[in-house]
């Protein structure tokens, strides 16, 4: 069949080392993405399941009859170890479940996957299907030109060992023109196979397979077995890789007589690569010792992909890849998964190009500029080929060749050494100083003999504050590191001198304070483990940016470092009792917040219901906080920029309390506010939770017309359409100025299994603590309200038009909150505003947790006294209540009555012991008495029952 694409590109800038380099989010596949089932391994079976969702699985990613799990031949189960074996049959559970699926719906695949993991109780992951993008002396004819070949000293190398036959490298590209002159000879024959007769003979999942595998034959409609792409991006690299050597043509391949095997995995007439990580489960069925994946994404971790990833390590395959163009320190994948060999690019000169992937994914290097290759025409070749796509192939190469000349190594450990024995080039690139892996040598990776020095692998990394593991610090704050380790390669039992590890950070521009830098192990056997335990920094200040923290291994006979990625600092706290959750930025974020297509936070969640604001990973969400004098000017924070400076974090003193101010847009553009936020969460077993707006006038003059909300793209089942907003005047408790919206969706899902599920509802209530506060309460059509995003005019329409913006349809809803405060607002003063979030699955349910998160306490401030004198009798109370102090001769002191929004009730002047209010004509509720003595401030709650 043929699938249609959908290119999603967005692009960011993230600066270290004082360069500035440009990234894009993944792309995905249009109505098609890849599903893991929590049990199910029967495709037919997957097929009934999900058919009611209108969705149905293309193929399966590890078919059963590749899969060691159900094999009948004893051969293919007696060629493994039984631990080994073990360790492949774990690997393949989650991969023989997962399922390329193609779904019906006009939807993003995001919305898609988010409703079939809510929905359908059968599935455990799903996941868009990534669009993966390339990165782009012998007798041989060329060989002279191929400047790599002396870079790498492969002429060398060559001279102890050319590889072998029998060590074959599988080419996982877009695709690879079998019949060029200088790859025909190189590719493995499946001798199994019998070509051009439309059967798999050898059973291995993959029709016609004899000198390639066309992994896409069904969706561009391709012969099985051609291989052939008209992008000649995959030609090239298997050029690199496995050309033929010493043929009086063309150029050599780095693996020498090592032989490639081309797999498919693009379209015919695209130049992407669509099915990668099936290419790589193909490697892996076929024992091929080291796979090549010249291709990626950015940003793209994937628990569905990792599995394979580690499924096919299990099968003892080497995987080298590129580690992206144009990316710097962004992490990209695959060559982000643990194990797995990243290859980034240099010149000939052994400067990294600007446009090279450096950091923890970039684990090596290799010449990859201007690369002599091989192209998808007879007799054609190119000079002009580059990037890490060429850079990978090399290494590859190598590879393939130690795993020739040590064929006792394991796939992890030939990668270790290779990368091990890689020569320092930081002199060369001084500004990439501690984060530039080494530049690949093929001639020490052949004589340097592997098992005469350790390899540390980084199993885990732990980092603590206050006594606990988190991921969430703050300026200040002193963390401790702790590493465990295993030494992969030493002999079996050999223990090493004493390693001696060193911590840094890699940030010329925060540098940390080291306080434990330095630790010291007596010795590490071959296949043993230790733990460093333990290093301390401290932060010295905000910083939400990714750096890496470098910790160096020496002893006499080793000389090594990794990688640990960090974020000093967070930029989002999270909030929640057992029943609902939010995340606050501290730039006045909602939901979510971050920088280029990196997002932290987990929006609006309620319950097993999940989250209900949009999200999908690829680009910006338009929920925005809001600042507006009348149609003057507007000053906003959305995830990922804001116009607002944090004073204040959500974190201790006051972890509920954020205050920020909108002097980061300039001087004209200010409107001059301070904006403090309190967050309450109501009880257990109530999903809602309240913000207090405290805006204060610190602009120096009156601002006029002032209005304060947030916008938020709310989403309730599938996609987030047919979604209904409506007043909720039942959630305005009686008495106060408010305005309530609640948001919804009529109708049942379908839960699989011939069970159905209600939707949840959202619910929002506003109102004035301040006098003269006009509520804003706006419910939108997302794509007739706002078709070209939020713009400063919509935003100020959405927080300035009172509740009469309602959507007379279901659709796509959006929803503004807040509070207008109409005339001056005078220099100095605030103005004090309560939004309160709920969600419920009934109306009555949904208002009463919005009642009863009003009535949570929000006249605390921070004059109050911990030392209470005051004391109330009886509590509750009917009529009348008594205050008592603990003082004989109190000093004159003004008492205040609150209702538990905040609105006054009664003043009284006062030096009397006991002193008594009237509570009479008061309604039943929650109040609170502010005790005054105009140095201290005490507050009392009580109940009025009548």
């Amino acid at each position: 069949m043929k699938i249609t694409l959908l290119l999603i590109v967005l692009t960011t800038l993230t600066t270290f080392a004082g360069q500035k380099r440009a990234t894009t989010s993944p792309a995905f596949m249009a109505n098609v993405i890849n599903v893991r089932m929590k049990s199910s391994t029967s495709f037919e079976d997957v097929k009934k399941t999900l058919s009611p969702f209108g969705a149905v699985p293309i193929r399966q990613m590890l078919q059963p009859i590749q899969s060691i799990t159900f094999s009948t031949q004893s051969t293919l189960r007696s060629s493994n170890s039984p631990t080994n074996l073990n360790e492949i049959i774990a690997a393949e559970s989650p991969v023989l479940r997962t399922f390329v699926v193609q779904f019906t719906a006009v939807q993003t695949p995001q919305k898609f996957c988010a409703y079939l993991m809510k929905n359908c109780k059968d599935v455990e992951i799903a996941e868009p299907s990534i669009i993966e993008r390339t990165t782009s002396k012998p007798n041989d004819a060329f060989a002279s030109q191929q400047d790599l070949l002396s870079v790498i000293k492969a002429f060398e190398a060559w001279d102890i060992s050319k590889g072998d036959a029998t060590v074959v490298i599988g080419i996982c590209d877009n695709g690879i023109y079998q019949n060029h002159e200088d790859l025909t000879n190189s590719i493995a024959i499946n001798t199994g196979e019998i070509p051009d007769n439309g059967i798999d003979d050898d059973q291995n999942g993959v029709i016609d397979d004899y000198r390639g595998a066309n992994i896409t034959a069904l969706e561009d409609a391709s012969k099985h077995g051609d291989t052939f792409c008209s992008d000649d991006h995959g030609s090239c690299v298997a050029g690199i890789a496995g050309a033929t050597a010493n043929n009086s043509i063309g150029i050599a391949g780095v693996g020498y007589n090592c032989k490639i095997f081309p797999i498919k995995t693009g379209f015919v007439s695209k130049s992407d690569v669509y099915a990668g990580y099936e290419g790589l489960i193909y490697a892996a069925v076929r024992g091929f010792k080291v796979v090549n994946c010249s291709w990626g994404s950015p940003n793209s971790y994937s628990k569905i992909n990792e599995s394979i990833i580690r499924y096919v390590q299990s099968r003892d395959v080497a995987i080298v890849v590129a580690a992206g163009n144009n990316t710097g320190i962004v992490p990209w994948y695959p060559a982000g998964y643990a194990g797995v060999l990243g290859v980034g690019e240099t010149d000939i000169a052994e400067n990294a190009p600007f446009m090279s992937a450096i950091g923890s994914h970039s684990k090596i290097m290799a010449p990859g500029n201007s690369s002599f290759a091989t192209t998808n025409q007879q007799g054609g070749y190119t000079q002009s080929f580059g990037g890490s796509s060429a850079s990978a192939p090399i290494v590859a190469g190598v590879v393939g060749i130690v795993r020739a000349h040590f064929p006792n190594l394991s796939a992890e450990q030939a990668l270790e050494h290779v990368r091990l024995t890689a020569d320092n080039i930081e002199t060369q690139n001084p500004d990439l100083k501690g984060i530039i892996a080494g530049r690949v040598n093929m001639l020490k990776a052949v004589t340097v003999q592997p098992l005469s020095h350790p390899a540390l692998k980084l199993l885990s990394w732990d980092l603590q504050t206050h006594g606990r593991s988190t991921s969430q610090f703050f300026a200040g704050d002193t963390v401790s590191l702790t590493v465990d380790v295993l030494n992969i390669l030493s002999a079996t039992g050999a223990s090493t001198e004493f390693i001696t590890a060193t911590l840094s950070v890699k940030d010329q521009f925060f540098p940390f304070q080291l306080l434990d830098s330095i630790i010291t192990v007596p010795s590490i056997g071959g296949n043993s483990g230790a733990t460093f335990s333990t290093f301390r920094f401290v932060i010295p200040e905000e910083n939400s940016e990714l750096t890496f923290l470098r910790i160096n291994f020496k002893s006499s006979n080793y000389n090594d470092y990794l990688l640990i990625p960090f974020h000093p600092t967070s930029d989002i706290a999270t909030f929640r009792n057992d029943s609902i959750s939010v995340s606050l930025g501290d730039q006045g974020q909602f939901g979510f917040a971050g920088q280029g297509v990196t997002w932290h936070g987990t929006g609006l969640s309620y319950s097993d219901y999940g989250n209900v604001l949009y999200f999908d990973g690829g680009s910006a969400p338009d929920h925005c906080f809001i600042v507006t004098d009348g149609d003057n000017r507007v000053v906003s924070a959305s995830v990922n920029e804001s116009d607002f400076i944090t004073l204040k974090q959500f974190t201790a003193p006051e972890p509920n309390v954020n205050i920020m101010s909108d002097t980061l847009v300039d001087i004209s553009s200010r409107i001059g506010v301070e904006v403090k936020r309190t967050i309450a969460m109501a009880p257990n077993n109530c999903p809602a939770f309240k913000i207090q707006y405290n805006v204060k006038n610190v602009s120096g003059s009156t601002i006029k017309d002032i209005s304060i909300g947030q916008y938020l793209d709310v989403d309730i089942g599938a996609y987030g359409i047919f979604n209904y907003a409506r007043p909720f005047n039942e959630a305005v408790p009686t008495g106060i100025t408010g305005a309530a919206e609640i948001l919804g969706r009529d109708g049942s899902f379908d839960l699989g299994g011939g069970r159905t599920g209600t939707h949840a509802m959202i619910g929002c209530l506003v109102y004035s603590i301040s006098p003269g506060g006009v509520p804003q309460m706006a419910g939108v059509i997302v794509t007739d309200s706002l078709p070209n995003g939020l713009t400063a005019e919509r935003k100020i329409a959405l927080i300035n038009s009172g509740t009469s913006m309602q959507p007379t349809y279901k659709g796509d809803v959006g929803l503004a909150s807040g509070m207008k405060f109409p005339g001056n607002f005078p220099a100095g003063e605030s103005r004090i505003f309560e939004v309160c979030y709920g969600a419920g699955m009934t109306k009555e349910a949904l208002a009463q947790s919005l009642l009863k998160c009003a009535q949570i306490n929000s006249v605390k401030d921070e004059t109050a006294n911990t030392n209470q004198n005051w004391t109330v009798q009886p509590n509750p109370v009917n009529d009348e209540v008594t205050l008592i102090s603990r003082h004989p001769t109190p000093v004159p002191v003004t008492v205040r009555l609150f209702t538990s929004f905040g609105q006054s009730v009664s003043t009284t002047e006062t030096q009397n012991n006991p002193t008594v209010l009237s509570t009479k004509d008061i309604p039943s509720g929650v109040y609170y008495i502010v005790v005054d003595s105009g140095v201290t401030k005490e507050f009392l709650q009580i109940i009025v029952v009548h």
